[in-house]
């Protein structure tokens, strides 16, 4: 599997989701389980398919809430729906909301703090393949509501591909680089950095990168 998304399971067991096979063809929904008890790898019988690098988490549940993020490959009406997936019974419940669903590949997803809350934010994005849309938004989700949708936060300066997120030690959220255009493509970086504070949904802007950096 060339861009799969590996997630640590309730049990230690981990789940291998997607991926692009020896000839890079999309792998058509055959997702593994390595158990590192017998270090084997064994699929698990059922069929759930998502483009490369699907954000896919464990939720205090044992279900996995998967955010549309994705870094693309596949049909553009395949596996792109955010939700809840029940592994056990592979039941997948949709969350709706999204404000601009068909501009969800190559954004981030981040758990915001508390962990346990299970709130979590989907920063920038851009259209299927090698387009030129991009998308400014931060959508925000709450799964420990009754019937949890997204809704738009704070919003980026401009349209940003490929952003990178990280948390900070006071709980704060850094979010820099990315591209306007698909893979840095026409000297479209972003030389930006913001902080992201969820108490008040605001950004805030920080020191700039001198060095672009997306795909």
């Amino acid at each position: 599997r060339w861009y799969p998304t590996l997630t640590t399971l309730e049990d230690g067991k981990v789940l291998a989701l997607s991926g692009l096979d020896e000839i890079g063809q999309i792998v058509p929904g055959k997702d593994e389980i390595y158990d590192p008890a017998t270090k084997e790898w064994e699929y698990t019988g059922i069929v759930r398919k998502f483009p490369t690098y699907p954000a896919v988490f464990l939720l205090n549940d044992g279900k996995l809430f998967y955010s549309g993020s994705n870094a693309g490959y596949g049909p553009a009406d395949v596996g792109r729906d955010p939700g809840v997936w029940d592994l056990s019974t592979n039941k997948f419940k949709k969350i709706p909301g999204l404000s601009d669903p068909d501009q969800m590949e190559t954004s981030a997803t981040v758990r915001l703090p508390p962990a346990q809350d299970e709130k979590f934010m989907v920063i920038g994005g851009g259209g299927v393949g090698e387009s030129e849309k991009s998308s400014e938004k931060s959508r925000l989700v709450d799964l420990q509501q009754k019937n949890p949708k997204f809704t738009d936060g704070a919003s980026l300066s401009e349209g940003t591909r490929y952003p990178s997120a990280s948390l900070l030690p006071d709980d704060s959220l850094l979010v820099t680089g990315g591209s306007n255009d698909y893979r840095g493509r026409g000297g479209s970086d972003v030389l930006q950095a913001r902080l992201y504070d969820a108490k008040t949904d605001t950004y805030r802007r920080v020191a700039d990168p001198a060095v672009g950096r997306n795909y």
